[in-house]
Order: C-alpha cells, then sequence, then structure tokens
C-alpha cells in the first residue's frame, strides 16, 4: 500500500518546476557546451533539466 498526501500526489514525488524554466535551462546547455553540472543557479537543479530531458 503506498502513502498518499490529502491531494491524492504520492509522497515520492512533487510538482514539477515551470515547463519554460526547464526548456530554457536545456537550451542553454546545448546552446553553451557546459556540462549539466555546471548550469547557473536561476535555472534550477541541473538534475530536474537533465531528468526532464532524458523523459
Amino acid at each position: 500500500m503506498s502513502r498518499c498526501c490529502r491531494s491524492g500526489c504520492p509522497w515520492r514525488g512533487g510538482w514539477w518546476r515551470d515547463h519554460p524554466q526547464v526548456i530554457d535551462a536545456i537550451a542553454f546547455k546545448y546552446r553553451t557546451g557546459l556540462p549539466w553540472m555546471d548550469l547557473p543557479e536561476h535555472f534550477g537543479s541541473w538534475k530536474g533539466a537533465h531528468n526532464r530531458l532524458r523523459m
């Protein structure tokens, strides 16, 4: 049995960041050629952007 919060979303999950922010992070990475870990902080977590691209 999985635990759920009141709204029905699983505890493991969470809310995704705005799509435009993630798309901008991905575009910036490929435009500049920087490694994922060197993305500027204003794009949020580099892991989040990388995982969304893989999906």
